[in-house]
């Protein structure tokens, strides 16, 4: 093995055929053009002339001529005696029985196509790799395989195995070591040893500073916790090695591979290294890490003093109306017909709005995200509220809490946010709900009048409405309704808040939405749903006659 960063099988098969080449590069590499077969011609027997052409197309292929010059695939060899015109290929073997013939063709084929020994290009080549390891950060690997195809194209003998590897393994080398150079040469005295110390474990901690700034602080929203991730960023901005200007120098590439060894490595490992590569190494990672610590105290800023409910409410609006102007949204609808349902997440760190809910969270806690989509596909409203509280209880909030455009006309929703408060509100609101129920034979509906024939509908419309009631607080009514309208007062806190029991359809803000108004063009409110009879046991039970809400 030539050197370490090559294997025993990649070193053997240097300047040889790794297997026969494709239709593609037979066409493109072993074609013989006219200037090539004007060449060959001049050779006396088709054992020369297949023989001298082998040549031609093996050291425009490989960069060097073999050893044997027939050791070549079955297929480029058929290839070129297609072109020739040679029927029986085989006869080639007669070219090999004078050995000087053959070096003689190779030093036409020089003369000829002009192909230059390595010596005459050893300097281009080693500024080349040069170059590739200053910029690039490849591995010798991968610059030794393009060097053999940058040799290739500028027609020039590959030289030995080892000679190219030792060749492109020591120029990498020193590249890097300049590159260290570099970046110490850009510290000062004090500069070197603060980085030295990030090494080094403060007495009463358990990791060094550079272990701590690796890690970070612990992603809470919490006061202390911001306060410390705010008091790290000042400690890392504070060594002030941006003004160094390492990234004038240095390509960015190679700071990045130098800082993400930095951020990987350990304390030990770092320390063993020479000073040249250590200190490049913890100047790329400080200032990677600098880079974190602005990024991450600009978001703060932002976050604090942008990334509002209010702010990102006045965003909304263009693209709200941007959305609308949408041919394709145009054809999904007309934006006046909305769905409004939840969605639960389980909330993995302490938050004001996570609630247990072994129904939905299990033995975690979790909240609730409701949302209104209308049927254009344009989110209008949502809210974050408490895994444990009914939807229904802000679903109304949700709808007029819209970003921008018009309200919807109708409302669709499951059972969850279905209430008959909220039922009431939206009518009254002007806006048709349509919930989509389950357990429906379960459910309980209202009518106005007792003697309305509602069909196979009658047991369920049960429930009777008093509009005397309604009439005697039909002012409070709509001066609720009103300031709900307006967003004087949220939705939520007029079904939450109860002034007391009272019968049905009495006064009190907690009674008077649950009594609904006719549907259009029907004499009754059949399709109004409540509770089932169970309901009305546990409102006598309980004393709360004026509870309908599920």
């Amino acid at each position: 093995m030539p050197v370490e960063f090559l294997t025993d099988d990649e070193a053997a098969a240097y300047g040889r055929f790794a297997g026969p080449p494709s239709q593609a590069d037979l066409e493109r590499v072993f074609f013989l053009d006219d200037e090539d077969r004007a060449l060959v011609v001049q050779r006396r027997g088709q054992h020369m002339k297949l023989g001298f052409a082998l040549q031609l197309v093996t050291v425009r292929w490989l960069g060097t001529f073999l050893e044997d010059p027939l050791d070549v695939p079955g297929a480029a060899l058929g290839f070129v005696a297609e072109q020739l015109g040679v029927e029986d290929p085989s006869q080639v073997k007669r070219y090999t029985e004078r050995q000087k013939t053959q070096f003689d063709h190779q030093w036409e084929i020089r003369r000829v196509y002009q192909w230059k020994d390595f010596g005459s290009v050893e300097p281009e080549f080693e500024a080349w790799v040069a170059a590739r390891s200053w910029t690039s950060g490849d591995g010798p690997k991968a610059i030794f395989t393009d060097g053999v195809g940058w040799l290739r194209e500028r027609k020039v003998l590959l030289p030995g195995v080892t000679t190219l590897a030792r060749l492109v393994a020591r120029v990498r080398d020193d590249t890097t070591k300049r590159l260290w150079g570099v970046l110490e040469g850009l510290l000062t005295i004090g500069q070197r040893y603060v980085l030295d110390q990030l090494l080094e474990v403060p007495p009463g901690s358990r990791v060094s500073d550079l272990e701590r700034w690796r890690k970070g602080v612990a992603p809470r929203a919490s006061g202390p916790t911001i306060i410390k991730a705010l008091d790290q960023v000042s400690e890392i901005l504070g060594l002030e090695l941006a003004d160094l200007g390492a990234e004038a120098v240095i390509p960015p590439r190679r700071l990045g591979e130098l800082a993400k060894y930095g951020m990987r490595a350990d304390a030990s490992a770092l320390k063993r290294h020479p000073v040249g590569r250590r200190l490049a190494t913890l100047l790329a990672t400080v200032r990677f890490l600098e880079g974190k610590s602005l990024e991450r105290s600009r978001l703060s800023h932002v976050y604090q003093n942008y990334f509002r409910p209010e702010t990102l409410s006045l965003a909304n609006v263009p693209l709200v109306a941007m959305q609308a102007n949408l041919a394709l949204a145009q054809a999904w609808g007309g934006g006046l017909v909305a769905a409004v349902d939840g969605m639960r997440f389980v909330v993995l760190v302490p938050a004001a709005f996570a609630r247990p809910n072994r129904k939905y969270f299990g033995s975690k806690r979790g909240m609730t995200w409701l949302n209104a989509m209308n049927d254009r596909g344009m989110g209008r409203g949502a809210k974050v509220v408490s895994g444990t509280i009914r939807d229904s209880l802000h679903m109304v909030d949700v709808i007029f809490g819209l970003d921008g455009g018009d309200l919807p006309e109708i409302v669709v929703s499951d059972t969850g946010s279905y209430s008959d408060v909220v039922f009431g509100l939206l009518e009254l609101l002007g806006i048709s709900y349509r919930p989509a129920l389950a357990d429906l034979p379960d459910q309980k509906g209202w009518r106005i009048k007792a003697d309305a024939d509602y069909g196979p509908l009658n047991t369920f419309a049960r429930g009777k409405i008093d509009l005397r009631k309604i009439r005697k607080n039909w002012e409070d009514i709509l001066r609720v309704v009103s300031s709900i309208y307006t967003g004087t007062v949220r939705a939520y806190d007029v079904v939450t808040i109860s002034p007391g029991p009272c019968p049905h359809g009495s006064a009190g803000a907690r009674c008077w939405p649950r009594t609904p108004r006719p549907s259009r063009g029907s004499a009754g409110t059949a399709g109004r749903t409540g509770r089932s009879s169970r309901g009305r046991s546990r409102r006598r039970r309980t004393g709360r006659p004026g509870w309908t809400g599920r």
